[in-house]
């Protein structure tokens, strides 16, 4: 929901916070942040997380890995959990709105 000045409000109703996941990726020419964090049952169980630009991500994987494997991703053959379930395919928030599946 828009608010004023440049600021959306995303509200977590009791239905999402039971199982959801905030995911945030920032990219642009080579540089990237991430931002994430998981609820289960209303309560945060990862994070919040955040790999600033520039930063080595941790041992572990980036932010958006982590919740991902939080939520039961395996990377099996691929790069990372990033990578596993697709999240590369579109650059744009857009693209993703226009193609559903």
């Amino acid at each position: 929901m828009p608010l004023g000045q440049q600021l959306s409000l995303l509200p977590i109703t009791d239905a999402l916070s039971d199982a959801v996941a905030y995911l945030e990726a920032e990219y642009f020419g080579g540089a990237s942040s991430e931002t994430a964090q998981v609820w289960d049952g209303g309560h945060v169980v990862l994070g919040p997380l955040h790999l600033a630009e520039n930063e080595p991500p941790p041992a572990d994987g980036s932010p958006i890995s982590q919740a991902l494997r939080r939520l039961g991703v395996d990377k099996r053959d691929h790069h990372d959990e990033f990578d596993a379930v697709g999240l590369g395919r579109f650059r744009e928030t857009d693209d993703w709105l226009d193609h559903p599946n």
